[in-house]
């Protein structure tokens, strides 16, 4: 999050590619064990921000550009 002139710039994370989101997903596909069953629920894949979570960040980061810094 910057400021710059007056204008609030806020650097999103890119989303993960095609053949990185395959990757994650293989890596989280396995069989279930005791130790591994957590784990093994757990594949979600990457995504990019809805356009609502993107507005709310936005108005986010205007709020905080323009509250006085505490230092």
């Amino acid at each position: 999050l910057e400021l710059l002139q007056n204008k609030v710039v806020v650097r999103l994370a890119r989303s993960a590619t095609a053949s990185e989101t395959q990757r994650d997903q293989t890596n989280s596909l396995h069989p279930p064990g005791e130790k591994q069953r957590a784990s093994s629920l757990r594949v979600t894949s990457a995504r990019s921000a809805t356009t609502q979570e993107h507005a709310r960040s936005l108005q986010l980061a205007a709020r905080l550009a323009h509250r006085p810094c505490l230092s």
